[in-house]
């Protein structure tokens, strides 16, 4: 019933439905309140409707002319705040990281981007409702929100420019380096978010250890998971079909490491099985991730590689 919207209108209707008034007052003034604020908001922002008509049309344009050109269209910020310019560090393959590193903080609040905030707090509020069930939920439901921040990181736009070909150096160096950045910010959300969720619901510090670690080795699936498909089917141009092969590659890479975890954790007494049995998942998605690395490491020796 406390949460936003949807559990205020279902605290309303359930409230009228059951004859229960103060559930009902409750789910109807939190809505009311909740719509006049974004009256407010809307009436207090000025906004231009011609110039908002002119800004969306251009959006639109530039994500169909991406999506023809088999494209990856980034939302560009509209207030640029001009600070630092220029890569101070970073030579050969290391430059695309600390490019990376350079974009990220013009983009950032704090320290993750808006959309990284947007997954952390949604698998927090999650893991508040369900701070009863442990911490495998959290686990198995931020991962799943793990899968779209990944798939759409500035290593997947790195692959569609020709920079990343042209720049000098091993070629399994750059897979690494166009990767780097993502990778941290992967380990950065799983150390917050569950030392967050460990506080909430008074985990064992083996236990949130233990998710933190599989929620870093998920994120080098996926990344693993996506040079898989960029070798299998290059520069397809037909999204719908790289994106379900994707889908199904994630799935036959997780099922065996998820299954092994189980199946272990089956066997083993209370205290030690969730630890047990999430450290062997991860131990199972670093090592694929390793070897999809190792089998993937030519694949920008040659742009016409990802053509075939």
């Amino acid at each position: 019933s406390l949460f936003p919207v949807a559990g205020w209108l279902g605290a309303m209707v359930s409230g009228a439905f059951s004859g229960q008034l103060l559930p009902c007052l409750g789910g109807l003034i939190a809505t009311g309140v909740f719509i006049a604020a974004l009256v407010i908001l809307l009436l207090k922002s000025r906004a231009d409707y011609y110039e908002d008509v002119l800004q969306a049309t251009e959006v639109s344009f530039s994500a169909i002319t991406a999506q023809k050109e088999g494209k990856m269209a980034e939302a560009m910020p509209r207030n640029i705040k001009v600070g630092k310019t220029g890569l101070k560090r970073g030579r050969g393959p290391s430059a695309f990281y600390y490019k990376h590193l350079l974009e990220n903080r013009r983009s950032r609040v704090f320290l993750f981007d808006m959309t990284s905030l947007i997954f952390l707090t949604i698998s927090v509020v999650f893991g508040f409702f369900l701070r009863e069930e442990g911490l495998l939920p959290i686990l198995i439901f931020s991962a799943y929100m793990q899968f779209f921040s990944t798939v759409t990181g500035r290593w997947a736009r790195e692959l569609s420019l020709p920079f990343v070909y042209l720049a000098p150096g091993s070629p399994f160096r750059k897979l690494v380096m166009i990767c780097g950045e993502t990778m941290l910010k992967t380990a950065a959300q799983g150390v917050l978010l569950f030392a967050i969720i460990g506080v909430i619901q008074q985990a064992a510090v083996w236990d949130i250890a233990a998710c933190m670690i599989a929620y870093f080795t998920f994120g080098l699936l996926f990344i693993a998971g996506n040079f898989l498909v960029e070798r299998l089917c290059g520069t397809l141009v037909n999204k719908v079909v790289v994106i379900t092969l994707y889908f199904l590659v994630i799935i036959v890479l997780c099922l065996p490491g998820i299954l092994l975890g189980v199946f272990a954790a089956m066997l083993l007494p209370a205290p030690v099985m969730l630890m047990t049995g999430v450290l062997l998942s991860a131990g199972w998605n670093l090592g694929v991730s390793a070897l999809i690395a190792y089998l993937c490491r030519n694949i920008l020796t040659y742009a016409e590689l990802n053509n075939k």
